[in-house]
């Protein structure tokens, strides 16, 4: 047994190694046929077209041994007959050397196209086919079916692809494809990635699945695509999927993944119908229905699922389930889409959003413009600008040629549930805001519902927007407004219709209140104008004209307004507490037929008082009321500017009956006069017309107003004659007057002043020339007097001509020039009536308050005949300059025939504040210089000289007497006192200190009758804190010598004087009186005389103490006791 088994061992071993010894010598032989394989192409030719069955040719052969496998590289391959075969510029060909021999023929177990190019068609009727491998040649799809159904593994390697869209005229190539196709449990599976074109995107990755059934080609049998591309762009699904001659319905982009069945095979034009199923899904890109939409819309993610049909009797695709998010919202939609033969598309779409705020700004996105008219569709791109679309539902049902569906054939509907939209409605005009309602498209109509909204302010507390007929009807809007009136004029302002005719004048409104609108607008789209209707019920409104600030109260009415104007009748209102009524209307002109807007403004009871007050914040120039009625016209909204007069013209007109004016001569005027004011302003195109004032036959005047810069000139014209406007920048007086009364002037523009400075703001009075009958300056008056001025960068310049006054005027602009006069003659006059000297003055106590001396112009005054009450005083020269701290008036000169004045004068400020005055007189005929002084019939005769030198911690005007300090001289010799009685006394006012301000003012009226001649007078006083103490004064005539020795108080214009009287005859008695103690002094002598003649006579020696104020002066007699001796300075 054992032997046995040995032996069968042997044997088994033996064999084996008999075996492994053949099977070597087999792959030998196999390796060195391989070896040999090339010299026999010719046999792999004829074998591999025995293999699939169609005639190959080989242009080059190389083979190679893999373990198990045979790999055959065929260059230049050729299938089929050399017309209409297949080329393959390489094809590696790997047998399964195991399988070949067990089934006794070749085996493929991968077949590798290496480079290849496929040139895909796809015609103009839509049928797809491969026009051949390499060089494009027509080869259908049957090769190619034959080739995917063959056995084992096919493989591509950096393939490329070229596909020629004939439907759209197109071509695309795609590179470094790589796919392979295996055996998948009784399936061919495709798989695979490439580089899309250009257009198209980035790479993408596919993948296949159909039947391993070479009976059957993969065109004609069950599909299942799967397709998914990053950053895909262009139109992949239309130019797919798209019809011939029908234009696109579909394009996205984006990341897509999309899954398509094709149960029957790829949609052919063979006569067949084929169905299938499909899904898509994207993120981050948009999508379009070109057919519809204009643009694309973005998504952030898209989900759709539908089926689709295609045979002969057209195609359908049915989208049962989407879903798109994007910032608009979310849309869930169902959409079919059924395309017959020579028929327009069949749309039925039904989707309903879920918005998200503010979508409504993109609602252009989602209009179906490709089935709306492009008027509609302007406007709503323009239109809705702001908002949200709550909730919006979308039903398409029809043909699109059918569309609006007027026929019934169709729906077309589109709800939607806004918020906060801002709807512009038409270009320019206020929009609507914050509109909360409702919008629905429905066939041809549209309309808008809002429940609330706000226009220019206001509140919209009903509107409607719609349009009858989406193609040819207009667009009509209702509403009912309440809202402040504020909000009435920006609508007003700013509608297009009345822009140029109402933005200005309203511009300075503003309107207080509130108030109802009813509107209607009807918005054409074939370029007609805009039609308005609407109506203002005013309830207790306030109209405020913001500068100056002015308003119209209680404000009470109803105002219509329409395209051409407006209309309102009895609207009522107050103004300054008057009442006030207001009337327009809007109809043609009744000389030129030309239509305007005209307004009437009524105010039976003006304050005008008030109205200053409300024009200046004060004054007092106007009391009283008076009627004031106003008339303004405008043109037409819808006038034409090219033919229309587009002026604005106002006036207003009072005749002042009930108002005084408190103005000098010849403004001036009581309250019971009659004079017609009366105002007229143009304001055209280019901005306001000179505005005209005029005064009843006082005033004329033209003001060249600014409406930023105020005042930029002005003509004025006294007397009646029509103003002449001069150049920009300037004010110029010009006419004639009765009378002028220059200080009253003066007074009344210093009290005016702030108010005239803001009215006339950069403009400047350059220029007067006025002819004035009765020219008054203080007590002075001058007749016949004509005055013609100009200004330059100088200064002023005036020219004087007339009796009383001749010569030439200069002022200087600045400080650095001087005031000079040359006059030819100054004639003047002193009124027969002047001030008591005893009175108080009254001076303005602030009149040189605001003056600074240093500041002041030189003064150079050189006057050739100066005359006083037609007595000549000869020629007058001044000369004044400012020095350090004040002003000083240096050379006053005044020289006559019989004699001299010099001086000079200052007026300092600083250290600290004092006028100096210092005369020296001397002449032959003291009594001719006083009577040409003024004092006439005062003193006869005489000659002598006086000196003058006081000092006054004060301004010069008014003097403060309390502080004068200084000293008076007079000596006169040889002359006489004149009219003594009553007054004669009054000589010694006439030396004292006291009444040196009214003597400089020319009121010397207050020394008249005759009184007696003297040998000499001699008076020495000194000043000292506003007392004048008497230490020398000595009169000594043929009647009498008087001495006086005590103070004369300046400030409190009273006496302390101790007077010594020896007379040489009776006679002097009433002499003494008058001059010593005034009226009463010299009535008391007077009546002495007639008592006393006698015993007076025989008196040597009398003593007075004279006492009181001036006014009221008291002289006593002094009794002389034993010894006592009361002795004067100047008798000892």
């Amino acid at each position: 047994m054992v032997t046995v088994l040995r032996s069968l061992a042997r044997l088994a071993l033996g064999g084996l190694a008999a075996a492994i010894v053949l099977l070597a010598v087999a792959l030998s032989l196999v390796r060195l046929g391989v070896h040999y394989l090339p010299e026999y192409r010719a046999q792999v030719e004829v074998r591999l077209s025995e293999a699939v069955g169609q005639p190959i040719r080989i242009e080059a052969l190389e083979t190679a041994w893999a373990w198990r496998d045979l790999r055959v590289v065929l260059e230049g391959v050729r299938l089929g007959d050399d017309e209409d075969g297949l080329r393959l510029p390489r094809l590696e060909v790997n047998l399964d050397l195991y399988a070949s021999v067990r089934d006794r023929e070749p085996r493929l177990r991968e077949l590798v196209l290496v480079e290849p190019s496929l040139t895909v068609q796809r015609g103009s009727d839509g049928a797809w086919s491969v026009v051949g491998f390499g060089e494009p040649r027509f080869a259908g799809l049957e090769e190619l079916d034959l080739l995917m159904a063959q056995p084992g593994r096919l493989r591509v390697e950096d393939g490329r692809m070229d596909l020629l869209d004939l439907v759209h005229d197109q071509r695309y190539h795609f590179q470094g494809l790589h796919a392979a196709v295996d055996d998948d449990d009784g399936w061919r599976r495709l798989a695979g990635s490439g580089q899309l074109p250009t257009e198209w995107g980035g790479r993408a990755e596919f993948a296949a699945r159909w039947p391993r059934d070479a009976e059957q080609p993969v065109s004609e049998g069950p599909l299942s695509l799967y397709a998914s591309a990053e950053d895909a762009r262009g139109r992949i699904m239309e130019r797919l999927l798209g019809a011939p001659d029908a234009p696109p319905y579909l394009s996205l982009a984006g990341s897509l993944d999309v899954w398509a069945d094709f149960p029957e095979g790829l949609p052919q034009p063979d006569g067949r119908q084929r169905d299938g199923d499909m899904a898509v899904r994207a993120r981050d890109g948009s999508g379009t229905l070109p057919y519809l939409f204009r643009e694309e819309i973005p998504f952030v993610a898209l989900e759709a699922v539908g089926e689709w049909r295609f045979g002969p009797d057209g195609w359908v695709v049915n989208v049962n389930r989407t879903r798109v998010n994007n910032e608009d919202g979310e849309v869930h939609a169902r959409v079919r889409v059924d395309k017959k033969p020579d028929q327009s598309p069949f749309l039925d779409i039904r989707a309903s959003v879920d918005g998200r705020s503010g979508n409504a700004v993109n609602t252009s996105r989602y209009l179906p413009v490709g089935i709306m008219f492009p008027e509609l569709v302007e406007w709503l791109d323009e239109s809705i600008i702001a908002g949200t679309a709550r909730r919006a539902d979308v039903v398409f049902h029809g043909r699109t040629d059918d569309f609006p569906f007027d026929d019934g054939t169709g729906e077309f509907d589109v709800r939607a549930d806004v918020t906060g939209v801002t709807l512009a409605y038409q270009p320019e005009w206020a929009p609507l805001t914050g509109m909360d309602g409702r919008l629905r498209f429905h066939g041809r109509s549209m309309r808008i519902e809002a429940d609330r909204a706000e226009i220019s302010g206001a509140r919209v507390q009903q509107a409607t927007a719609g349009i009858e007929d989406l193609q040819s009807s207009p667009l009509r809007i209702t509403g009912s407004v309440q809202g402040p009136g504020d909000a009435y004029l920006d609508f007003l302002r700013t509608m297009p219709l009345a822009r140029e005719v109402l933005e200005a004048p309203l511009e300075p409104l503003s309107l207080d209140g509130e108030h109802d609108l009813q509107l209607a607008l009807t918005i054409p789209f074939d370029g007609a104008p805009v039609d308005v209707d609407g109506r203002v019920q005013l309830r207790e409104g306030r109209l405020q004209l913001r500068q100056p600030v002015l308003a119209l109260e209680a404000l009470q009415g109803t105002v219509d307004f329409d395209r051409h104007g407006i209309t309102a009748e009895d609207v009522s209102a107050r103004f300054l507490d008057g009442p006030v009524t207001l009337a327009v209307n809007t109809g043609s002109d009744r000389d030129n037929g030309e239509p305007r807007i005209r307004l009437r403004a009524d105010a039976p009871e003006l304050d005008a008082a008030a109205l200053q007050e409300a024009l200046r914040g004060g004054g007092s120039v106007l009391d009283g009321r008076a009627g004031l009625q106003v008339l303004a016209d405008f043109p037409v909204f819808d006038a034409e500017p090219d033919t229309a007069d587009m002026a604005v013209n106002i006036g207003a007109h009072s005749d002042l009956v009930g108002v005084g004016i408190a103005m000098p001569a010849p403004m001036g005027k009581a309250s019971t006069q009659q004079r017609a004011l009366a105002a007229r302003l143009r304001i055209g195109e280019s901005g306001p017309e000179p505005l005209r004032v005029t005064y009843g036959d006082r005033l004329d005047a033209l003001f060249d107003l600014h409406p930023d810069t105020g005042l930029r000139g002005a003509g004025l014209r006294l007397g009646g004659e029509q103003a002449v406007l001069p150049g920009s920048g300037s004010i110029r007086l010009d006419g004639h007057a009765e009378r002028l009364d220059l200080v009253a002037w003066q007074r009344w523009f210093r009290e005016h002043a702030p108010e005239i400075a803001d009215d006339t703001g950069a403009a400047t009075v350059d220029g007067f020339d006025l002819a004035v009958d009765r020219l008054l300056l203080g007590d002075l008056e001058f007749s016949g007097q004509r005055a013609r001025g100009t200004r330059d960068v100088t200064g002023w310049s005036v020219d004087l001509d007339g009796p009383d006054i001749a010569g030439h005027l200069f002022w200087p602009a600045g400080s650095h020039m001087a005031v000079e006069a040359d006059l030819e003659h100054l004639r003047l006059s002193l009124p027969a009536a002047v001030v008591d000297e005893d009175a108080d003055l009254a001076l303005d106590e602030d009149l040189l308050a605001d003056v600074d001396p240093a500041a002041l112009p030189g003064l150079r005054v050189r006057i050739q005949e100066l005359e006083l009450d037609d007595r000549p005083l000869g020629n007058l020269q001044v000369l004044g300059e400012s020095v350090g701290g004040g002003y000083a008036v240096e050379n006053i000169l005044l020289r006559g025939d019989h004699h001299s004045v010099t001086g000079r004068a200052a007026w300092m400020r600083h250290p600290d504040e004092r006028t100096e005055v210092e005369l020296d007189v001397r002449s032959d005929d003291m009594g001719g210089l006083f009577a040409g002084l003024g004092y006439r019939n005062v003193i006869r005769g005489g000659h002598g000289n006086g000196r003058v030198a006081v000092t006054a911690r004060s301004a010069p005007f008014p003097m403060a007497p309390e502080t004068l300090e200084g000293e008076v001289q007079l000596a006169l010799r040889d002359g006489s006192l004149t009219q003594v009685e009553p007054g004669a006394g009054r000589v010694f006012g006439l030396l004292s200190v006291a009444n040196l301000p009214r003597r400089l003012t020319l009121n010397f009226a207050d020394v008249y009758e005759e009184g007696f001649a003297f040998d000499r007078i001699d008076a020495d006083f000194s000043i000292a804190d506003g007392v004048a103490e008497t230490r020398t004064f000595t009169l000594v005539g043929p009647s009498a010598r008087v001495d006086a020795a005590g103070t004369i108080d300046l400030a409190g214009r009273s006496y302390d004087q101790r007077i010594t009287v020896m007379p040489r005859a009776s006679s002097a008695l009433p002499i003494l009186g008058g001059v010593f103690g005034g009226p009463p002094g010299a009535a008391a002598m007077f009546l002495a005389q007639q008592m006393f003649s006698t015993q007076l006579d025989r008196v040597a020696r009398m003593h007075y103490h004279l006492t009181g104020s001036w006014a009221d002066p008291e002289f006593e007699p002094v009794l002389q006791e034993d010894g006592d001796v009361l002795d004067s300075p100047g008798m000892r």
